[in-house]
């Protein structure tokens, strides 16, 4: 036989091409009728190329047990690499039986990469006993598996520099107070990830951590305390992950931690890393983790994860008060820490705190490292807009590359405290993120207080910096900085360009070029100020809001048209001043998981206190939410079959398919979900088909003056048929007149609320009628 040709897999654009090519080749010379390339994914075997010549039904994606099938019997010795007689092979005999593969000739090759490690494996069987003289053919299978191996591995390579670079993507879209990524980065990275494994076979875990007793912290010792917590835990979890885990907050005190490659025991081990690291900041968590299957994907490992932590947090419930109160003394007495802006800061302040940053990569307790040409900023945004952190790294990394230094950082003062806050590094350089000095130490100061030049270019040899601590803590060669002040003139800190070799080229013009980019960067943190004290404003107003009892819940009936008979009730919220919409739009914009926790607390109200006599309740939810564990929790214990959730039209939706997998469980118990604001909003006619709900809401504009309009009429009349052909009922909101209710009527309408039919009251009122 001839050899498959080596340069045949590399001529391929990508694994799956030169697998499929490969796969056709082998077919053709070597014989056997299906041939495939599989993976092992956790207790999963995965196929990711199959050609079915004998038609057995063995196709690209198709997802086995791995202990069930002849590849794990051959990899682990039990059954040789070929055999043409399958029935006298005491190894494959449950394979046999659990795949229904009616083999009768079988052969199995591992995919090895460069370092030694099995990818997977190529494999063929055939209905009809084959020549045993087939075996002789088993090199060059080995071989074409080999180069397969390659490819894989390359491709496996090219990934996770997709994935970092994806990473990168996604945390733009960054938390405002932590600045890991947000409940958006996490929808974008989920989904790569989970195509990412549907190709290539390859497993991933998911990890969800909830901070204990943030409310009662908030409670007691005041939201600033709080958001020094959540500060806190974000940069355990840098600090315990692994860099190729995307961690993100999704909201409240919830994290999460993406862990690609991490199978159930790897899952395990970083779980009680990130747990130990937790409890020796102080931080009490409950955690949870699961490890994808590939039949059912990363959607439903979220929600593992998340059971898994709220089961966590159930057996931790007797202890959660006592050990919050705990942390927080051991945070209040704890000597030689200061507290910041934006949290704890956790570097001791004194001239040995042992953090720095040198040329060839000193480690250190926090540090980010970048490559050539980019830009990495850290823990310092704490406004409401995530291009903030993203404008000041580029203008950090224009002064870096203009003045050749190695690094380049935006300081803040607070006080005696003086903290790195973003940072831009050249190729090989590590720098502290969030590094704490005391200010009277620092350059910054003398410069500041005129008894240093803005410019060193040497340390070593000035008298006044080599005599500093924090020239050999921090290995600082040489040194340009000027200050950064707010548009009102009041001093934020310092622009500064660091270097860890003298640079005797350096002149004291150089400080201009930083003098001008520090206007910019002026700008920019008296706008993330201004944001993070608006910010601040509308969380205090939310937690007065929930300290005086949260959003009370008034009910709008859902009227039967013909006979105008209650069926079912709307739940609304109100507000001690001001409308919802202002409030749920602020709090959404403030972060944090604001915005979710609203809506959670609307939902809550509204099922304690909803009045009896009605078919079904109307809960109003957005998308984000609705595609969250969240709403699952929320809706415990709770008679599904006698609740509706309205999924709003005016806001997008990310992603139907998650929120589709999300409400999959609570719709097969029962739960109905109903359109709101159809004929407005984002996505129109497809948020409707692609929902499938059972109730569709008219949105208020199209029903007002609707027996004036013909094309009003047309739309709702076509409307109304969709609902009619898919079995959905039809809600007309909004009716105001009596020629409207008759217009719904006569087009056959049968559901309807509005203030012509009954306003919305509280339930005292349900009750006093």
């Amino acid at each position: 036989m001839e050899a498959t040709s080596p340069e045949a897999p590399h001529r391929m654009s990508d694994f799956t091409s030169a697998a499929s090519t490969t796969l056709q080749r082998l077919h053709e010379r070597v014989g056997l009728d299906t041939w495939a390339v599989a993976r092992r994914d956790g207790e999963d075997y995965v196929v990711l190329v199959a050609l079915d010549g004998g038609g057995v039904g063995m196709r690209a994606g198709d997802v086995m047990a791995w202990d069930d099938t002849f590849c794990a019997a051959t990899l682990a010795g039990e059954a040789p690499g070929f055999s043409a007689h399958v029935e006298q092979e005491a190894g494959w005999t449950h394979a046999t039986s659990a795949t229904g593969f009616p083999w009768r000739s079988y052969l199995s090759v591992p995919l090895t990469a460069p370092d030694g490690s099995v990818l997977g494996t190529l494999c063929a069987g055939a209905l009809q006993e084959v020549d045993p003289a087939t075996a002789q053919q088993l090199p060059d299978v080995q071989l074409a598996a080999d180069l397969l191996a390659t490819v894989l591995s390359c491709e496996l390579r090219l990934e996770q520099q997709a994935r970092r670079a994806e990473h990168a993507e996604a945390i733009a879209e960054r938390d405002a107070l932590t600045g890991i990524g947000n409940r958006r980065a996490w929808d974008v990275a989920l989904a790569a990830e989970e195509a990412r494994a549907r190709r290539l076979g390859a497993t991933a875990s998911v990890l969800i951590i909830d901070l204990d007793g943030l409310k009662e912290l908030n409670d007691t010792c005041g939201h600033e305390a709080g958001d020094a917590l959540i500060v806190r835990a974000a940069e355990v979890l840098r600090e315990h992950l692994r860099p190729e885990d995307l961690i993100v907050r999704l909201g409240g005190d919830e994290f999460a931690a993406l862990l690609p490659g991490a199978d159930r025991a790897a899952a395990a081990a970083i779980s009680e890393r990130v747990r130990q690291g937790l409890q020796v900041a102080g931080v009490s968590a409950s955690l949870g983790a699961a490890t994808r299957r590939a039949a059912t994907g990363l959607p439903r490992t979220w929600s593992e994860a998340d059971a898994a932590m709220y089961a966590d947090k159930a057996a931790r419930a007797g202890q959660r008060a006592r050990r919050a109160q705990q942390t927080h003394q051991t945070q209040a007495a704890a000597p030689g820490r200061r507290t910041s802006a934006t949290g704890l800061l956790d570097e001791p302040l004194d001239a040995d705190s042992g953090a720095g940053f040198d040329s060839a990569g000193l480690d250190s307790a926090r540090t980010g490292e970048v490559g050539s040409g980019s830009a990495e900023a850290g823990g310092a945004t704490t406004g409401g807009d995530p291009q903030v952190a993203q404008r000041i790294g580029r203008l950090l990394e224009a002064a870096r590359r203009q003045l050749g230094m190695d690094a380049a950082v935006l300081s803040h003062i607070e006080g005696e405290v003086w903290t790195l806050r973003h940072i831009a590094t050249g190729p090989g350089t590590r720098i502290a993120q969030d590094f704490g000095w005391r200010f009277s130490g620092t350059y910054c100061r003398q410069v500041l207080e005129g008894s240093l030049s803005p410019v060193v270019a040497d340390a070593g040899a000035h008298p006044l910096t080599r005599a500093l601590p924090i020239t050999a803590a921090l290995g600082i060669g040489a040194y340009v900085g000027v200050p950064v002040r707010f548009n009102d003139g009041t001093l934020y800190g310092t622009l500064c360009a660091l270097s860890t070799s003298p640079q005797p080229e350096l002149r004291p013009r150089d400080s201009g070029v930083l003098q001008i980019i520090a206007e910019a960067l002026g700008e920019l943190v008296t706008r993330d100020h201004q944001q993070a004290r608006q910010r601040r404003a509308v969380l205090a107003r939310l937690e007065a809001l929930y300290r005086a009892g949260g959003p009370q819940p008034v009910y709008q009936p859902v009227l039967a048209l013909e006979d105008s008979r209650r069926v079912g009730d709307e739940a609304l919220s109100r507000f001690p001043e001001g409308s919802p919409d202002t409030w749920f739009t602020q709090a959404a914009a403030a972060g944090a998981g604001a915005g979710e926790r609203l809506e959670l607390a609307a939902v809550r109200a509204a099922l304690h206190q909803r009045p009896a006599g009605a078919q079904f309740l109307s809960l109003n939810i957005g998308p984000a939410v609705a595609a969250s564990p969240a709403l699952t929790r929320a809706l415990r214990g709770e008679d599904l079959s006698a609740l509706v959730v309205e999924i709003t039209e005016h806001e997008q939706v990310a992603d139907y398919a998650t929120l589709l997998r999300q409400l999959a469980p609570l719709r097969a118990d029962g739960l109905r979900v109903a359109v709101d604001d159809a004929g407005a909003g984002f996505a129109s006619m497809r948020h409707v088909v692609a929902l499938e709900p059972d109730f569709i809401k008219l949105d208020m504009s199209l029903i007002r003056d609707i027996h004036l309009d013909g094309t009003r009429r047309a739309l709702a009349a076509s409307l109304t048929t969709f609902a009619e052909q898919t079995g959905a009922q039809v809600v007309a909101e909004g009716i105001e007149t009596a020629q409207e209710l008759q217009c719904l009527r006569t087009l056959g309408i049968t559901l309807g609320q509005g203030h012509h039919l009954a306003r919305p009251v509280p339930p005292d009122a349900f009750r006093d009628r």
